[in-house]
């Protein structure tokens, strides 16, 4: 099961509750900072039951303060994976919004290694750009030979963009973070079109899921970082 937690402004107590959204079961707590020793047992408490339930990966809404999941044995989720499905909307938004022009440009393409992830976002930004400059260490010749020959890519000059799938960018242009733990780097708002703006971790868990219709995602706005 996953938890839901919901960081309210005014600490407001709530109890746990079952809800389903999207088709997914989920353990949910609307609560705030604890203001004296009986909220913070009460806190404290409902966090050790979210864990007995089996609760591991957790949707986190508002300032749920760094490190309180880790405490108890759960973490938030990993938007990573959501961002790396829909990373030509990640492109798009560069292109338009930020006016990068891909097409004659060169984007680099940085990773920890080259895996799955990176050969997936490799041919992702290979139908965008002109050239493409790959920072994923090894095996990244191949990568770039096989893009070479599909694509007819080439590689050289100054990178204007860097979409990044490591935990940090290398830097030196704008990035687009796609990596584990790029939620806290920058943040991303998406929507659907039936249900509205919808956070980011929630999106995550619903495609770690099965149930999110990738499709029906709309990119709503993205934290320049350069």
């Amino acid at each position: 099961m996953w938890g839901y937690l919901i960081w309210c402004e005014d600490g407001m107590k709530g109890q746990l509750a079952e809800k389903n959204i999207g088709g997914v079961r989920f353990l949910a707590l609307e609560t705030g900072a604890p203001q004296h020793f009986w909220s913070r047992r009460r806190l404290r408490r409902q966090l050790e039951e979210m864990y007995h339930a089996g609760v591991r990966n957790v949707v986190r809404q508002g300032a749920v303060p760094t490190g309180l999941l880790r405490e108890f044995g759960m973490t938030g989720v990993d938007v990573a994976p959501l961002r790396q499905a829909l990373l030509p909307q990640m492109l798009n938004w560069a292109e338009t919004k930020w006016q990068m022009p891909l097409k004659s440009g060169c984007v680099r393409l940085y990773a920890e290694q080259t895996d799955r992830r990176a050969w997936r976002a490799a041919e992702v930004i290979a139908r965008r750009v002109r050239y493409m400059e790959l920072d994923t260490g090894r095996g990244a010749d191949v990568l770039e030979r096989d893009l070479r020959r599909r694509y007819g890519l080439g590689s050289g000059g100054q990178p204007i963009l860097e979409v990044c799938l490591a935990r940090r960018p290398r830097g030196g242009c704008p990035v687009l973070l796609a990596g584990t733990g790029c939620g806290s780097g920058q943040s991303m708002q998406w929507q659907i079109p039936s249900m509205g703006e919808v956070p980011e971790e929630l999106l995550a868990a619903l495609l770690q899921s099965e149930k999110l219709e990738i499709e029906t995602v709309q990119l709503k706005s993205v934290e320049f970082r350069a």
